[in-house]
């Protein structure tokens, strides 16, 4: 996977709740298999963010990778 550039962030979507304490993105990253959009689910735990879901969607393939599940 390449590194995401500056624009990725900016065209993606966000949304928080929980009084800003759970965030739900979705960014475009481009990797050996194509392109692809990452979600990712986070809790904000005592300053700390924990990550509770990130999976890679493949757009060519329609596959979809569990990187935390």
């Amino acid at each position: 996977m390449q590194p995401i550039d500056n624009l990725a962030i900016l065209e993606g979507n966000s949304s928080y709740s929980n009084d800003n304490k759970t965030a739900s993105i979705s960014v475009r990253v481009n990797g050996t298999n194509g392109k692809a959009k990452m979600d990712i689910v986070a809790n904000k735990i005592e300053n700390k963010w924990e990550y509770q879901k990130i999976r890679i969607r493949i757009k060519k393939s329609n596959k979809e990778i569990e990187v935390i599940n």
